[in-house]
């Protein structure tokens, strides 16, 4: 298995952006998520926060702590960067970008 840290794309920084907006819309602390699903406080952070890669173990983990299923975060997000990209497509400005 291949080690160390690779590029988070946009298709996965739109899966942890869903993520974090569910964590915080249900009031569920990032420490109280994080020991919740086994990951450190610090390493959730970077995850959600599209610096670092969420593997799909982590995603069902993750999504079954917030409530949601994990093919649904999937689709989601795929709809999100579709939607995006029309937009683009017709001239109009790109969606916002949540505040790091």
């Amino acid at each position: 298995m291949a080690t160390g840290s690779r590029e988070v794309g946009s298709y996965g920084k739109t899966v942890a952006t869903l993520l974090k907006e569910t964590q915080e819309a249900g009031g569920k602390s990032l420490r109280a998520l994080a020991e919740e699903v086994h990951i450190s406080a610090a390493q959730l952070s970077r995850q959600l926060n599209g610096h670092r890669t969420i593997t799909l173990d982590e995603l069902a983990r993750i999504s079954d702590a917030l409530g949601l299923d994990p093919y649904g975060v999937l689709v989601s997000a795929e709809r999100r960067i579709g939607a995006a990209e029309a937009g683009r497509a017709e001239g109009a400005a790109p969606a916002p970008t949540p505040a790091a």
